[in-house]
């Protein structure tokens, strides 16, 4: 597993981690820093996705992240989403894990 991003959040570093091809499994890490070992997150739903990037919202007082999912190779009419002719079906989903 390689880290995909990393980011501070609620006095610790919040990492994913996966595959360096976006294929196979994610994992979320609670990392305190060096000299630390991280600690796995339990995330309800992260095989769903695939984890690429997280966004943290000061304005939210570090209460909350977000997860950004990649989703080129999510098929949508049969095709894979970063191919579909039309921009407008092309997207990316992404969510907010549970406290």
């Amino acid at each position: 597993m390689v880290c995909r991003d990393i980011a501070w959040y609620g006095g610790t570093y919040t990492i994913i981690a996966g595959s360096y091809h976006g294929g196979g499994h994610f994992r979320l890490y609670r990392w305190a820093g060096p000299g630390a070992s991280p600690e796995g997150l339990r995330v309800d739903r992260l095989e769903d996705y695939h984890p690429e990037g997280l966004v943290v919202y000061p304005d939210r007082g570090l209460r909350e992240f977000q997860v950004l999912s990649d989703d080129g190779t999510l098929r949508i009419d049969d095709c894979p989403c970063k191919a579909l002719n039309d921009l407008n079906k092309r997207a990316f989903r992404s969510f907010w894990p549970a406290p």
